[in-house]
């Protein structure tokens, strides 16, 4: 008779309780089936906590990580001059490259221009990396060339400062360039400020690129 109460009463429980007892060798649970499921609630209901803390958790770094890569543009691309304007100053018809391939990375960013030149086209390739150290290279004209670059605050543009130094004097400052890229509506947008050490010149352009 006894036998058949106890069975009677795991038939009254959940399944999850049925299989804890079981699993279970503890004569407490086995004769005790309400004290059973008080301990089982304090379990599921730790566990649900767990859960939610743990789902806070993922959905936090989940935005995090969107909101980190939405919030920075993407450059890359192959990109072919489509026009140009006088911001400042004098606008030279070769003042900005007529194609440019960037390809960035999570560090660095690489810039292949072509300029227009007497005689042929130039073309150049700077990588830059995004821990501050410049990037050091030699100019056509064999002046020394330093280029450094950081993201603005919003991360929606990229600015490249070139530095070149006198041909004959290489600790003497020759000419400063400013380069602000950034996107709109598809297209890359060229902000340049120029200024030449040596006879006090200064001009600014912006330039849009269509991509290939």
């Amino acid at each position: 008779m006894l036998f058949l109460q106890s069975q009677r009463r795991r038939e009254h429980l959940p399944r999850y309780d049925q299989k804890c007892l079981h699993l279970d060798g503890s004569k407490g649970f086995r004769s005790n089936p309400v004290k059973l499921r008080s301990v089982l609630k304090i379990i599921n209901k730790n566990k649900m906590k767990r859960n939610r803390i743990g789902g806070c958790v993922a959905v936090m770094v989940g935005l995090l990580a969107c909101f980190g890569v939405q919030g920075q543009i993407n450059l890359s691309g192959s990109w072919a001059f489509k026009e140009q304007q006088s911001v400042f100053g004098t606008l030279y018809a070769n003042g900005s490259p007529k194609t440019v391939v960037i390809q960035q990375e999570a560090d660095a960013i690489s810039l292949t221009k072509i300029t227009a030149s007497t005689g042929s086209d130039v073309t150049t390739t700077e990588t830059v990396t995004f821990d501050g150290k410049p990037a050091e290279s030699t100019t056509a004209s064999k002046r020394k060339k330093l280029i450094t670059g950081s993201w603005s605050s919003d991360k929606k543009s990229f600015i490249e400062m070139a530095l070149v130094y006198d041909a004959v004097d290489s600790t003497k400052l020759f000419f400063r360039t400013t380069d602000t890229w950034s996107l709109d509506n598809g297209s890359l947008i060229l902000d340049r400020k120029a200024e030449n050490q040596a006879n006090g010149e200064i001009w600014e352009s912006k330039a849009t690129y269509d991509k290939r």
